[in-house]
């Protein structure tokens, strides 16, 4: 496209030089009100090269900063904003614009706060609000300010009749005019593609529950978006209150996250824990666990914990290596499993574990193998915002066999570990762990000398032999 503003800068000034205009008679008149082509220069200043005007509209596309010297256009009736940098602080500027009936604010970051300085252009008479910062409450509060105005905004991308609740494009959750803002994060209906919703595949579900006497609770039971064969299941909850949502628990509970919260209408919810929470914190006994409302947190916590009497048999777990990770004077965190359901030879692929929490700095990982099976590991490496980061002792010489993906693996049986270290990159949002390799469960009657077994549980020997 070619550059207009010498045309337009040269158009403005000879325009300028008249002022005044000879009538048909002869007679001398005083010239009218500037016209958007003899403003061309400062409306190239305030809303870009690729401003679009009409004679009685003007379409900005650029960087809108503010929107001083557009008082001039005092015929303008309909501005389009749209998909600009305008900010909230920017609309009081359009009060200059006296013939403004039509206003278009959609893709915007403009939202609640600039409430008043809309409600107070009386002469606009309709205004666009989709896909804009706008909750909505703002909306409704918009509405109430002025009754007049006709508002166009985004429609809840999902409606559950079964609970009233809705869900918004913009991430916001809706019920009886409540509104809190979700942190999608790695929820699988992220943003509210909701395609999968209802797929008893998924068994994904918001339901509403007494919680006590004067509230009621917002359950959503969710599988996270990790991609994972089992992907831990992601609950949360948000108390209904007098004018508000409040988020009071977002966790996943269990191994899976298949613990499913009971709320039983007088202030507490509970959930039986499941096998591998028993083996791993409870010495193989079966808890149930009983939560309510910290009133200084805001948050349901742990209020009591019951053996059940049941016991369960870890010879009797699936497993596949686990996964542990540290940084800095911490302790090991449980991550979740990996090489999951990657049964013989055949089915040698790469899955990725998303390690949650992890900041920059060194990171250690830890794989364990817990279970009578031999893994085949073939490749171990991070990736940080979707940038490779290869081990520590990948460097050099005499790297690891499990740095490369050559079908030459590390084996690992019962009680192995494998540590080593990553240096993950300052401010990484997303650190993902992946493995490639499979798995082979060793028959009952295996013994020890048919067996591969490491020499040490380290990578620091980084020697492995046959036992």
């Amino acid at each position: 496209m070619p550059n207009l503003k010498p045309i337009l800068l040269a158009l403005a000034a000879t325009l300028a030089a008249c002022q005044t205009t000879q009538s048909p008679r002869g007679s001398m008149t005083e010239a009218s009100e500037p016209t958007q082509k003899e403003l061309a220069p400062r409306l190239i200043e305030v809303c870009g090269e690729q401003v679009s005007t009409a004679a009685d509209s003007l379409e900005c596309n650029g960087v809108v900063e503010n929107l001083n010297g557009l008082e001039e256009l005092k015929n303008l009736k309909n501005l389009s904003l749209s998909r600009t940098s305008i900010t909230d602080a920017s609309i009081d500027d359009l009060k200059n614009l006296p013939a403004l009936t039509t206003l278009d604010l959609s893709s915007t970051s403009v939202g609640d706060a600039a409430i008043e300085s809309l409600a107070s252009l009386e002469g606009v008479r309709s205004v666009d609000l989709k896909a804009t910062g706008f909750t909505t409450n703002g909306i409704e509060l918009l509405k109430k300010r002025r009754p007049d105005l006709e508002i166009q905004a985004d429609s809840p991308s999902l409606v559950l009749s079964n609970a009233n609740v809705e869900f918004w494009s913009n991430g916001e959750i809706v019920f009886e005019g409540k509104s809190a803002n979700i942190d999608t994060g790695e929820v699988m209906v992220g943003r509210w593609d909701i395609s999968r919703w209802g797929n008893n595949t998924y068994k994904d579900t918001v339901e509403v529950f007494q919680f006590d006497a004067k509230h009621r609770v917002i359950h959503l039971f969710l599988d996270d978006a990790r991609g994972d064969e089992d992907p831990p299941r992601r609950q949360i909850v948000y108390l209904v209150n007098d004018d508000a949502l409040i988020k009071i628990f977002d966790e996943h509970l269990g191994t899976y996250g298949d613990m499913r919260l009971t709320f039983h209408g007088d202030g507490t919810a509970s959930y039986i824990t499941d096998d591998w929470t028993a083996h791993l914190k409870y010495g193989n006994d079966v808890h149930e666990i009983t939560m309510g409302l910290d009133e200084d947190s805001q948050e349901l916590v742990v209020k009591r914990r019951v053996a059940t009497g049941e016991h369960i048999d870890p010879e009797k777990l699936a497993a596949c290596p686990f996964v542990w990770v540290k940084q800095g004077n911490g302790d090991f965190r449980f991550m979740g499993e990996i090489l999951r359901n990657l049964r013989g030879k055949a089915a040698y692929a790469s899955q990725e574990l998303e390690l949650v929490g992890v900041s920059g700095g060194p990171l250690v990982v830890r794989l364990t193998e817990e279970k009578d099976e031999i893994t085949f590991l073939d490749e171990l490496y991070l990736e940080a915002d979707g940038v490779r980061i290869d081990a520590s002792e990948c460097e050099g010489e005499g790297a690891p066999v499990w740095c490369t993906s050559d079908r030459i693996s590390l084996r690992m049986v019962r009680g192995d570990v494998l540590e080593t270290t990553f240096q993950v990159p300052p401010n990484a949002s997303k650190v993902v762990l992946h493995a490639t390799g499979y798995y082979n469960p060793l028959s009952a009657n295996a013994t020890s000398d048919t067996r591969i077994h490491n020499a040490a549980t380290t990578l620091n020997s980084r020697i492995w032999v046959l036992r």
